[in-house]
């Protein structure tokens, strides 16, 4: 019977990034999926990394996820693409608050290199 430093159940997009980690780490790496890779929640989603705009009013949350584009661009820069993004704003309030909003987005994404 074959012995494994890890075994990863899931070969989405969460778990064969674990997988590939450990892998490259030198830890003898078994990855479990029952169907094709990413067939299932990774397969049904937009495939995209979140920069954490959508929590502008969070700024940990805002922190957390420009960390996490930050690690992703250090260990997969080659299937790392800059998109630009457009932002509807639904309510008035949003309209005043829209540039403020996108310049204090900004200084932040700068200073992590997101």
């Amino acid at each position: 019977m074959a012995k494994y430093d890890v075994v990863v159940i899931g070969g989405g997009s969460t778990g064969t990034a674990v997988a590939r980690d450990c892998a490259m780490r030198g830890l003898k790496t078994l990855l479990l999926e029952r169907d094709d890779i990413a067939s299932a929640t990774t397969g049904a989603c937009a495939g995209m990394i979140s920069s954490g705009l959508k929590y502008m009013d969070e700024p940990n949350i805002v922190d957390m996820c420009s960390d996490e584009v930050v690690n992703f661009k250090r260990i997969a820069r080659h299937i790392i693409e800059k998109n630009p993004i457009i932002t509807p704003l639904l309510e008035m309030s949003d309209i005043s608050s829209g540039g403020n909003f996108a310049e204090e987005y900004s200084k932040r994404a700068e200073t992590r290199d997101v």
